[in-house]
């Protein structure tokens, strides 16, 4: 590791990362450069639309989402910290935290990526060499093997003679200042990659049919296993997926239909399904639930993470029985724990979950779960709009009106002021 200060580690890096007339200036154009804009032959000119079998729209550069970072660092490099926890939250759109157009890079995105990048590196470095340096020996042979394969799982595709040429060289120069300091230089580089677009974003070129200009281009091996793997695991392809992309193997229907079926059975599909099911019931932020003290004075953040924790209980049971929406809708399980003990007329359970088979007429199913009417109701106690009326009811719109209420049903207090909403 390096000598002194952590702060003078940072800016040495800060430097070589924003650079425009050293090293990193090298590093990011060759790393940051976008696809080539592919442009039909001069002698053939596109079909218009109309003329299409359908219209495609052009596929988007697609910024990995929090989940998406974190799943991919546990899987590469055995960080399970959440490493993402501090990145600015997407935007959901259509229910979903992935839309590429709506998840853009701000300047605090940039920050939280260097603080990632070098947490990650360093923690990797310190307990878990042997992912990222698999020689014995630490020379240029070694740097060369970590460059290419730890390069190849993090970019998702081989590295191009130009990437691993432009790492190579960084590698030297930090080594050369760094007075020969072997794992510095690979955990200084490591961090490069970590802040790489080719990391941050999935791109997809796809093939250009090389005689006839075609809307339609096929996704190339290494771009169709990220797909098949960001779609079922939210994670990078393995090796395996990989090795068959590379081998072009991918393109037959029936490797491809045995490799999704492979990633469905490894507990990374489990993960993938809870993941989207989670967005599409709009169930993955329960634990951040906050409520009014006041209206809902038994309410805590603790219990609002309990609520979380039997929800996930409750879909990965669910998932991995039957798996189907009607499975979860007419499930008897409730998982509870101290905090959620009352709600299955339980007493004297500890911190540790468990599961419940409850009466149908007092639970049944997603609907019922505790987590699902939280996370339904307002944080603060409602606020019912009131038009007033004169005698022939015709609306009121003049302040000073004193208006009158009583609970029709059940028990509480009516508190709050009116005012005139033109």
């Amino acid at each position: 590791m390096l000598a002194g200060p952590a702060s003078s580690q940072r800016t040495l890096v800060t430097l070589m990362l924003l650079s425009r007339c050293g090293l990193m200036a090298l590093v990011v154009a060759v790393l940051s450069g976008c696809p080539k804009k592919q442009e039909p032959p001069p002698d053939e000119i596109p079909p218009p639309l109309a003329e299409c079998d359908g219209v495609a729209d052009r596929t988007p550069m697609r910024l990995l989402t929090r989940a998406e970072f974190d799943n991919t660092i546990a899987d590469l490099l055995g960080d399970t910290t959440n490493p993402s926890k501090d990145f600015p939250r997407e935007p959901i759109v259509h229910g979903f935290d992935n839309d590429a157009k709506s998840l853009q890079v701000t300047d605090e995105s940039v920050t939280r990526y260097l603080e990632a990048a070098e947490s990650i590196a360093a923690g990797v470095m310190a307990n878990r060499k042997d992912r990222i340096l698999p020689c014995q020996t630490r020379d240029t042979a070694c740097a060369d093997t970590f460059i290419s394969t730890t390069g190849r799982r993090l970019f998702r595709r081989a590295l191009t003679v130009e990437e691993r040429a432009a790492f190579k060289v960084f590698f030297q120069q930090v080594f050369a200042s760094q007075n020969g300091n072997f794992e510095t230089a690979i955990e200084w580089t490591l961090q490069v990659m970590l802040q790489s677009p080719q990391f941050l974003y999935r791109f997809e070129e796809g093939v250009v049919p090389p005689t006839k200009w075609d809307m339609r281009t096929p996704l190339l091996g290494p771009e169709l296993a990220s797909r098949l793997s960001y779609l079922l695991w939210a994670s990078a392809p393995d090796d395996t997926l990989l090795d068959l992309a590379e081998a072009g193997q991918l393109e037959d229907p029936t490797v491809l239909e045995a490799q999704a079926k492979r990633l469905l059975s490894d507990a990374r599909g489990m993960r993938g399904r809870m993941r989207f099911v989670s967005l599409w019931l709009r169930a993955d932020d329960i634990s951040r639930l906050s409520k009014d003290p006041v209206n809902y004075p038994n309410f805590s953040p603790a219990l609002a993470a309990a609520w979380q924790q039997s929800f996930d209980l409750f879909l990965r049971d669910s998932l991995s029985r039957e798996g189907t929406l009607k499975a979860m809708l007419v499930s008897d399980r409730l998982y509870v724990n101290d905090l959620m003990q009352s709600y299955a007329n339980r007493s004297g359970l500890n911190s540790d979950f468990t599961a419940v088979t409850m009466p149908p007429t007092q639970r049944l199913g997603l609907l019922t779960q505790p987590s699902a009417s939280g996370a339904s109701g307002l944080p603060f106690a409602q606020q019912p709009v009131v038009q007033v009326q004169d005698s022939a009811g015709n609306p009121v719109a003049q302040g000073g009106i004193t208006v009158g209420a009583v609970l029709a049903t059940g028990t509480g207090t009516l508190l709050g002021t009116t005012s005139v909403v033109s």
